[in-house]
């Protein structure tokens, strides 16, 4: 070849030169992936081993707080205390569910004829066909006949009798009108709000 002429012609295998910038470039990129994956499993591992290890402690700790406080309750005391607490949600039950017989008084007296009074009065709570009642037995006396049917028609007006029935009609030397009542009230008027 003339000098000064350009070749297209390479002097040299052109293979060889090929062949050693492929391996060279291939390799190092494998292993730079390699050694970065190496290198994040390893910090990975590292970081949650410390991580355990800091939870180990953390819970060992709270563990030793947890009994040293348990230590600072009295046996005693906590059985004391729960005792307590029963028999306060007994009071509370037992409040709740108070009779208050006052009531029955009160609602006799506001359905009861002036000119009709009671010398006997006897009560039980009872469940009947029509759900629970409370029934309430009377002896008394009437200034008349008129007087017990007007009576009688105060007990179908009223809510808080549910059914009433006279019986053992007398009529006295004096004019009055001896007779038995047994009415069957509302039992919600024996409960206390």
């Amino acid at each position: 070849m003339e000098p000064g002429k350009l070749s297209f012609i390479p002097k040299k295998s052109g293979r060889t030169g090929y062949k050693t910038i492929y391996k060279e470039a291939g390799l190092g990129l494998v292993l730079k992936a390699s050694v970065f994956l190496f290198v994040l499993s390893v910090a990975g591992f590292g970081i949650s081993y410390f991580y355990k290890q800091a939870i180990t402690r953390e819970t060992e700790e709270l563990s030793i707080s947890l009994n040293r406080a348990k230590s600072a309750f009295d046996p005693s005391l906590v059985g004391e205390m729960e005792r307590l607490m029963g028999s306060i949600s007994f009071a509370k039950e037992l409040l709740y569910n108070h009779l208050l017989p006052t009531g029955i008084f009160d609602a006799i007296e506001g359905i009861t004829h002036e000119r009709v009074s009671f010398s006997s009065f006897s009560f039980a709570k009872s469940r009947g066909q029509e759900g629970s009642g409370l029934t309430i037995s009377l002896s008394g006396d009437a200034a008349s006949y008129r007087v017990l049917a007007e009576q009688s028609e105060i007990f179908e007006n009223s809510d808080v009798v549910r059914n009433f029935s006279f019986s053992g009609f007398n009529q006295s030397e004096g004019g009055l009108v001896s007779f038995t009542l047994s009415l069957s009230l509302d039992p919600s008027i024996l409960y206390a709000n």
